[in-house]
């Protein structure tokens, strides 16, 4: 368990099962595992010349061994560092506009074994894949902007219009997503009115929050949680007394957070208003100072 106060409020964070990332304004990345932090860095914008290179960390992501780092406009660039926080390579993400070029907003990044995804953008949106050694090995351009992205053995990106497998094969689905979750090779779309997943079936929710894992799908929708089995058959359906904020699926059961506190299917195990769930835990606080607390 730990402790941390961050100098500049997190906009992102990331967690894998031994490590947790933070990206914060003003450039700051930070990197704990279960014991606490393991490095901070601080990243400096180097497009624009002048006092205009304080960043913003707008996404990051950990997984297998890598920390992938996104920033905003003022910088517009990718980063991939080992977990001892040493730089393997950056990119710059450029929009063109007719005579004059913008650095992007870096909006979301994932890490599978194909490689890092990538979507940033300006005016319109586009998706990459990187490889490892930092070689641009996919790109679509959108004339839309990306609500949610995810990658595993495929690549989902939702839309303002529809949702779509783009690689390694497009498929599209009329269906308008602010969230994905992709597991191997399927993926879960949701909205504010339900889910759709890609293996054959969709569900009615408001404003449902999403958990999927290779044997089930979690929902929550105000005060319920149900787990579906991968037909979308609801097997479990566990009822709270306050509006279920965060969902995470552990192998076998359903970790849920109220403002009354977590629980592990419908048994509470720490009680007060938690940040996040995450790998083996929560994080109590707010965006500025948070706790650790290790439950399960």
């Amino acid at each position: 368990m730990w402790s941390y106060k961050f100098g500049n409020p997190i906009l992102c964070s990331s967690f894998d099962g031994h490590t947790i990332a933070f990206g914060c304004e003003s450039g700051w990345i930070f990197l704990f595992d279960r014991d606490g932090l393991l490095w901070s860095k601080k990243l400096i914008g180097t497009y624009y010349r002048g006092p205009f290179n304080d960043v913003n960390v707008t996404a990051v992501d950990v997984c297998d061994g890598y920390v992938a780092v996104g920033t905003d406009f003022v910088d517009g660039k990718v980063y991939l560092f080992d977990l001892n926080g040493k730089e393997i390579w950056r990119r710059q993400r450029i929009s063109i506009l007719s005579c004059w070029e913008r650095p992007d907003d870096v909006k979301f990044i994932r890490i599978s074994d194909e490689g890092l995804a990538v979507v940033s953008g300006f005016m319109s949106d586009r998706v990459s894949i990187f490889s490892f050694d930092g070689e641009e090995i996919y790109r679509e351009d959108f004339s839309d902007f990306v609500t949610c992205m995810d990658f595993d053995s495929i690549l989902a990106v939702g839309t303002n219009d529809k949702s779509m497998i783009v690689h390694p094969r497009k498929k599209e689905f009329e269906f308008k997503s602010k969230g994905v979750e992709v597991v191997d090779d399927w993926a879960v779309f949701f909205n504010d009115g339900g889910l759709l997943c890609t293996l054959g079936w969709s569900i009615r929710a408001e404003s449902p929050i999403v958990s999927a894992n290779s044997d089930y799908v979690a929902f929550a929708s105000l005060n319920r949680v149900n787990l579906c089995d991968l037909n979308g058959k609801i097997v479990k359906t566990f009822k709270f007394k306050n509006v279920v904020f965060d969902l995470m699926l552990l192998n076998d059961s359903a970790v849920i957070a109220t403002s009354d506190g977590v629980y592990i299917n419908d048994e509470k195990v720490y009680s007060g208003r938690v940040y996040m769930i995450c790998d083996y835990g929560v994080l109590v606080g707010d965006e500025r100072s948070l706790n650790y607390l290790e439950l399960w």
